[in-house]
């Protein structure tokens, strides 16, 4: 089955800017399954792969983590 993106859903959403890049935490769910988090990084409008993390960058989205985390669990 292809992915159906009118069955994907935004539960939660957060940024944070950590210089010349904007990190995305969300909390997704597709066709109503197991809530998720997702994490993108942005430079402007253009998605980059997140792949490595600065301990500066780390630190800035962990408190995000933990509240999508929170989010999940709410139920």
């Amino acid at each position: 089955m292809p992915y159906d993106a009118s069955l994907d859903k935004t539960l939660w959403e957060e940024k944070v800017e950590v210089g010349d890049f904007a990190f995305e935490v969300k909390v997704m769910q597709y066709n109503e399954g197991m809530k998720k988090i997702s994490i993108q990084r942005f430079r402007g409008e253009m998605f980059t792969k997140l792949g490595r993390l600065t301990a500066e960058e780390a630190e800035a989205i962990m408190p995000l983590m933990q509240k999508a985390v929170e989010e999940i669990k709410k139920e």
